[in-house]
């Protein structure tokens, strides 16, 4: 059944090493069935990976994650997901007021410094700042399955392609999204779309750059951005 963790405000860090497995036994927490994290706040409440992984993994057919008024820090893995991966196309994710903050990802080939997305992720009122993919894309949040993000800030966050956000297939909405102040030493410093779809509405589009010279705000190298009622701004 259905699992609730009302955590209390702290910071709790994981300090087995060990990353790969997918028994909570070593690394990030693996999340199998219905869990229910309820923090007491995004600045109170914090989970760590502690620089030995990811903070939370959601993996298996029945994996459902719903966190809520909490962050997720210090995750650093050469792997998806420097903070939260959700790892199968039936995985289902739904965050509300919580911070994706301080987290790496390393090594070629690898997406999604915050956040990577092969299920279902839906994000409400959320913050994603200061995340790293080193030689990596999607700083931010890479998506390959649908994401659903409003109400959120993604800024200052840095990758290869995509800075803020790497949409690498399926489809992904924002909707009162500020995109501000992310990087790509490559292309797409707020946005990469790669393949499949990405609608934004309502949203601002702001302050992002790209080394590499195209796309500070957003780049389409493949499948289709759709814009309605945005603002693009000193991109």
């Amino acid at each position: 059944g259905s699992d609730t963790i009302d955590l209390a405000a702290g910071t709790y860090t994981l300090t087995i090493a060990g990353a790969g497995e997918d028994g909570s036994a070593t690394g990030d927490i693996d999340v199998q069935t219905h869990i229910t994290i309820a923090g007491a706040g995004m600045a109170s409440t914090i989970i760590s990976g502690g620089g030995i992984d990811r903070a939370i993994e959601v993996d298996g057919s029945s994996g459902n994650l719903t966190l809520t008024d909490l962050r997720l820090t210090g995750g650093s893995i050469n792997n998806d997901g420097g903070a939260l991966l959700v790892e199968e196309t039936d995985g289902f994710a739904t965050l509300t007021r919580v911070d994706i903050t301080g987290n790496t990802i390393t090594g070629g080939g690898r997406v999604g410094g915050g956040i990577h997305n092969v299920g279902t992720l839906v994000m409400t009122d959320s913050l994603v700042h200061g995340n790293t993919a080193t030689g990596s894309d999607g700083g931010g949040i890479s998506n390959l399955g649908t994401a659903t993000l409003s109400g959120s800030s993604i800024f200052s966050n840095s990758a290869r392609y995509g800075g803020g956000l790497h949409q690498l297939a399926g489809a992904m909405t924002i909707e009162n999204v500020t995109v501000s102040s992310n990087t790509a030493s490559s292309e797409g410093g707020g946005i990469d779309v790669a393949a499949g779809s990405l609608t934004v509405r309502f949203s601002t589009i702001a302050a992002n750059t790209a080394s590499g010279g195209n796309g500070g705000g957003a780049i389409v190298r493949g499948g289709t951005l759709t814009i309605g009622s945005s603002i693009f701004a000193d991109n």
